[in-house]
């Protein structure tokens, strides 16, 4: 199970006191993973997590890192102030030397966004590759951090697979995590989307109007029309759709969760006749963003 942050720098730092200049003394949290003396640069983190790190390595696995054109200490060591947290800085500069990779999958979901954050601005490039991969396994737990991830930097196939689990979702609180672009993007998919649900409802009216079976049907109409509207089932199966052609089988099965038992049957004759056209109206959601 994932875990959630640590509370503070003491998880990543060691304190240590130093003699400053004017013979006073200090104290520094020193990290316990980047600490070589034969190091050139180093980085500091918003909360004062120092980092000695080695410039040629900076060049060599990234693309985006500041250049060292910094103020420079007694020993010629020059220093960066990044605005990141050490925490999120210690597991990305392990992505910077030859070694193991961090075990993304026992971070929390808010510590792996940060660090993709961090990926993504400075073009840590195995990090993003694995953070990458890391949000898609967060897919089913998390689908609007996951959704945010993939909308700010352009992982398009990423939105559209993970888009459909989002619906739902209130709109102002996915204008607070989106990009502009993608918040009005949402807006035209779920507009696309209603008209897909609004047919795929008159599809299970349908189905129970064709049984024969003596049913309370104005009690069902109520029902069907609240479960197609805010059901997180009803997108489910309406995910379903937008995936795949599902078998008869499947469909019945699906159905069980929408309609009665005496009703099914003809739900999934009428939703597999039906399947082609709903389908074909089903855009994916990156084509709402042009």
């Amino acid at each position: 199970m994932a875990q959630p942050p640590p509370a503070d720098r003491e998880a990543i730092s060691t304190s240590v006191t130093v003699s400053k200049r004017d013979g006073s003394q200090e104290t520094i949290f020193q990290s316990k993973h980047f600490c070589g003396s034969d190091a050139d640069v180093t980085i500091i983190s918003n909360d004062d997590v120092r980092f000695q790190l080695h410039k040629k390595n900076l060049a060599f696995c990234t693309g985006g890192f500041p250049p060292v054109e910094f103020s420079k200490t007694s020993d010629e060591r020059e220093e960066v102030n990044l605005s990141e947290r050490g925490y999120i800085l210690d597991l990305l500069f392990h992505f910077v030397y030859p070694q193991r990779y961090p075990n993304l999958a026992t971070i929390h979901i808010d510590v792996l966004s940060e660090l993709a954050e961090a990926a993504e601005k400075y073009q840590v490039f195995g990090a993003i590759s694995v953070c990458q991969a890391f949000m898609i396994l967060q897919i089913p737990n998390h689908p609007i951090d996951v959704f945010a991830y993939a909308t700010w930097y352009d992982y398009l196939d990423i939105a559209d697979r993970v888009a459909p689990l989002v619906l739902g979702t209130p709109l102002n609180i996915l204008a607070e995590r989106l990009p502009p672009a993608a918040v009005t993007g949402w807006a035209r998919y779920l507009v696309s989307w209603d008209t897909v649900r609004s047919k795929w409802t008159a599809l299970i009216l349908d189905s129970i109007t064709a049984t024969s079976v003596q049913v309370d049907r104005p009690s069902m109409v109520q029902y069907t029309t609240t479960f197609c509207k805010n059901s997180r089932g009803s997108r489910a199966l309406l995910t379903e759709l937008a995936k795949h052609m599902v078998p008869q089988t499947k469909l019945l099965d699906l159905a069980a969760a929408v309609v009665c038992n005496h009703c099914k049957s003809s739900y999934a004759d009428n939703l597999i006749r039906e399947a082609p056209t709903l389908y074909s109206q089903f855009a994916k959601f990156n084509t709402f963003l042009h």
